[in-house]
């Protein structure tokens, strides 16, 4: 997650939707007083290789204490009050904690914006990144019948009481183009950096309706509908429907 006060925006970090490469690509134009999240150690040699700012500005004012309600489990904000530490904003932390944390001002004074994904190619993806490293692999099936809801849809971090809460939803399939009107808006070149982050995990590059049951496609479209209505997702096809 990034707050950018130079270039007033904030981008809200979706997963298995290339969000790492995108915050990564966002930081160099990030200032000092920005808000830049944690990534993994792996992710933030390759942000610290282009030279672009890492993790600042983390802690929330314990003025907007309440906004830790939401962010943290009632045992990891206990132990915070304990320790007098602050808590933290984190990179994949939903719409609600950030308004609250920031001020209802500057939240709906900057762009907003984040990036969606097909929900059935993001449970494949999701899939390959949670069992590499398992020998053997689990069943994909039973991986993503058992797969705890949050994991699967993103529309919690951008949507605060069930409604899109970000000005614009890029998306993962034409990723490139929507670059190109962010770039434009903020009047700065936005572009993914050639070392891609997480992307050698995946062994199997099938299209998802081959490698979805329809068990797990069922799993996918309950948990999910909402994204899938918002943005004309549906079976077989990886592109949203010409009326979205």
């Amino acid at each position: 997650m990034i707050v950018s006060h130079r270039h007033r925006f904030i981008f809200m970090k979706t997963r298995k939707t290339a969000g790492t490469s995108l915050e990564i690509a966002l930081s160099e134009h990030c200032g000092p007083q920005d808000i830049i999240t944690r990534i993994t150690p792996e992710d933030e040699a390759i942000r610290s290789e282009l030279g672009f700012p890492g993790p600042q500005n983390l802690d929330i004012p314990w003025s907007r204490i309440s906004a830790a309600t939401v962010c943290y489990t009632p045992r990891e904000y206990a132990s915070m009050m304990r320790r007098r530490a602050a808590p933290q904003f984190f990179n994949h932390i939903p719409a609600a904690a950030v308004r609250r944390a920031i001020g209802k001002h500057v939240w709906d004074s900057y762009f907003k914006f984040t990036v969606e994904r097909n929900p059935f190619e993001k449970a494949v993806s999701r899939y390959w990144w949670d069992t590499q490293g398992r020998d053997p692999r689990p069943d994909p099936e039973d991986f993503l019948l058992n797969l705890a809801p949050e994991k699967l849809s993103d529309w919690h971090i951008y949507s605060i009481g069930d409604e899109i809460a970000v000005d614009f939803v890029a998306r993962q399939e034409r990723l490139v183009d929507d670059l190109d009107i962010l770039s434009s808006r903020f009047g700065v070149d936005i572009s993914l950096p050639a070392k891609r982050a997480k992307g050698q995990y995946r062994q199997d590059r099938r299209h998802f309706s081959e490698s979805l049951t329809q068990l797990a496609r069922s799993r996918v479209e309950l948990v999910c509908w909402r994204e899938i209505a918002a943005f004309g997702y549906h079976w077989p096809n990886l592109e949203p429907s010409a009326e979205s």
